[in-house]
């Protein structure tokens, strides 16, 4: 793997196999706004409170205190991603794991991978690391060259809300607004809604609003 902080014009090997090696285990899949509301539109669902209530995810303990949901990993510890499926392998003969997102509602932190991303809102500046999804991952094994700048473009404007939604979060923890109401605001949402349009009215709103 490539030492990072990655610069736009490397080049890394990777092909995810959908092979469902890193959708178990002690890995644990934060969400943000978006994310939220793909899933629950994938699973056709009015509201994602629904996410919480058909037990897709949960809420957990994020930085700094925030409140952030994620996915619930079902089963006998080291449990397994919600979204995996078990498929017969002929090759192996045995039963496989694989996404059954994969393309469709795959959260952000999941498409990035094998990149991780640091934000430093301080700054205004944010660095791109590789990071094997999971020890071992065959997809980092391919020969299949990925450009990083394409691979981080792909993503640019789901990337762009996400770091809206942390500078969101960051002025309401300094406003003292509590985790609860947080949670609350960011991820309990009817839908349909447009993730893009809720960010600007999120913005507007004099509690978050930096202006």
């Amino acid at each position: 793997m490539l030492p990072g902080p990655l610069q736009k014009n490397d080049n890394f090997p990777f092909e995810c196999l959908t092979c469902g090696e890193c959708c178990s285990g002690t890995m644990e899949v934060f969400l943000n706004p978006m994310d939220v509301i793909i899933l629950a539109k994938h699973l056709k669902m009015n509201n994602t409170k629904d996410l919480w209530e058909d037990g897709y995810i949960v809420t957990a303990g994020g930085q700094n205190g925030t409140l952030i949901p994620r996915l619930k990993f079902a089963g006998l510890s080291p449990g397994f991603c919600p979204f995996v499926v078990n498929n017969w392998d002929e090759e192996t003969s045995c039963l496989k794991g694989t996404c059954s997102i994969h393309g469709k509602a795959k959260p952000l932190i999941c498409r990035l991978a094998p990149i991780a991303r640091e934000v430093d809102l301080d700054e205004n500046e944010e660095e791109y690391f590789l990071k094997e999804p999971v020890i071992g991952c065959p997809g980092c094994k391919e020969q299949t060259e990925v450009n990083v700048g394409s691979y981080v473009e792909t993503l640019g404007p789901e990337l762009d809300l996400e770091k809206r939604w942390f500078t969101l979060l960051k002025t309401g923890l300094d406003r003292k607004v509590s985790p609860e109401d947080m949670l609350k605001k960011f991820f309990y949402i009817e839908l349909p809604a447009d993730p893009a349009k809720l960010m600007t009215e999120w913005e507007k709103d004099p509690l978050f609003s930096c202006c």
